[in-house]
């Protein structure tokens, strides 16, 4: 049939789009990571959803270390950043943007869009002499920069004190419209010397709220 309808990419995509596209201009290299985890892994980094997930698991997996679907970016982004930092890398930047599944309380499926980056060592982003490291204001403003950008203002809220994963006096929570989005952060020291890694910093933004 003759249809003249025109087809338009989805406002979400367009917006996925514009964040890959400033991340790398910014400096950050892209990645993509499996989408399965061991369960430890799924619980212990599940930044933005734990009262409300319950992970999915697979009935047989090939092995435990990839068992269960993550519910969250970051388990994995930090699996990317010690590979590379074990060869040497001192300028690591990455992202990842990714859909996650969980059930909630209710036992539905629900699916979230994820965008999760992570910092270590020298920022190779600067075209000057001047070395510059990653530390907790230089993160939030790459955050900052490229949300600015699709006119999004987001605030800020500390963490409570006793946080397991990232550390509480160099983290927030990411709030758009009074609802917390995100979270930004310092790598909880104790986590970054289990994994023998230098200071981490990351973020990690539903796209979905």
């Amino acid at each position: 049939p003759i249809d003249d309808a025109i087809g338009q990419v989805h406002k979400s995509r367009t917006i996925t789009r514009n964040i890959k596209e400033q991340l790398s201009t910014l400096g950050l290299q892209e990645v993509i990571n499996y989408g399965l985890t061991s369960a430890k892994n799924a619980k212990r980094y599940n930044l933005l959803f734990k009262n409300v997930a319950k992970e999915i698991s697979l009935l047989m997996p090939l092995s435990e270390d990839k068992s269960t679907l993550r519910l969250g970016l970051t388990g994995s982004l930090l699996d990317t950043l010690k590979y590379n930092q074990a060869r040497k890398a001192t300028e690591l930047a990455y992202f990842e943007t990714s859909n996650i599944y969980f059930n909630n309380q209710a036992g539905d499926l629900t699916e979230k869009s994820l965008l999760s980056a992570m910092f270590s060592g020298l920022y190779s982003y600067r075209f000057d002499t001047k070395e510059e490291y990653f530390d907790y204001f230089l993160v939030k403003g790459i955050l900052d920069t490229v949300f600015t950008n699709l006119n999004i203002d987001f605030t800020y809220m500390p963490l409570n004190a006793d946080h397991k994963i990232l550390h509480p006096k160099r983290s927030a929570w990411i709030l758009w419209k009074d609802n917390v989005v995100g979270i930004i952060g310092q790598l909880h020291p104790k986590i970054a010397q289990e994994e023998d890694l230098d200071e981490v910093f990351l973020f990690e933004i539903s796209l979905s709220e």
